[in-house]
């Protein structure tokens, strides 16, 4: 459904950043339950090699449904060359997809550390994505007019773009500094036992 009908119903406006974003962090969706799913796998135990193979699997189908729209939307628009989104903004929503996939593993992997079974760790993550898809959804009207307006001007491909090489070092840092708490933790539990 996603990388078929979304596309085909929204031809080239599928392009757009407010589509062409969300697009690349469902990759976020499959992260989580494939790094509880190692974790539980491996005795409660966080790997590198559970993380990485949650990451690389959520990050792919991701990159997939978003390869399959664009090919939707190339099929179904008028014959002519392929159409691509800006490439500032596919190269900003590839790395940032990538490095929201870390962050989610790290955060899966804390869970799955504090639940008593991989059904609740997964369903305690559903909870905090929704939490989160709310305040995406509903703290933006909460602003003013000028600063939904300053979000709204981030969403150019070329500022897109550059507030993405700011960004990413920082979420950069912040998923080294999350994973490394985890790994850490999660091998001094595995001891405790």
């Amino acid at each position: 459904m996603f990388g078929v009908f979304v596309p085909w119903q929204k031809g080239l406006d599928f392009f757009d950043a407010l589509l062409l974003l969300p697009y690349a962090f469902l990759s976020l969706l499959f992260v989580s339950p494939a790094v509880i799913d190692s974790c539980f796998a491996g005795g409660r135990r966080i790997s590198v090699d559970g993380l990485m193979r949650g990451i690389i699997y959520g990050w792919l189908w991701g990159l997939g449904l978003l390869i399959l729209g664009l090919i939707t939307v190339n099929l179904t628009a008028i014959p002519g060359p392929v159409m691509l989104p800006a490439r500032p903004l596919l190269l900003s929503a590839l790395v940032l997809s990538l490095l929201g996939c870390v962050f989610v593993a790290a955060i899966s992997a804390w869970v799955a550390l504090r639940s008593r079974s991989a059904t609740s760790g997964k369903q305690a993550m559903r909870i905090l994505f929704l939490v989160v898809l709310c305040a995406l959804l509903f703290v933006p009207r909460l602003l003013s007019r000028d600063s939904q307006e300053q979000l709204t001007l981030l969403l150019i491909p070329d500022r897109l773009a550059r507030a993405t090489l700011f960004v990413a070092p920082a979420l950069t840092l912040l998923d080294a500094l999350v994973l490394a708490a985890v790994l850490k933790r999660g091998n001094r539990d595995t001891l405790a036992r």
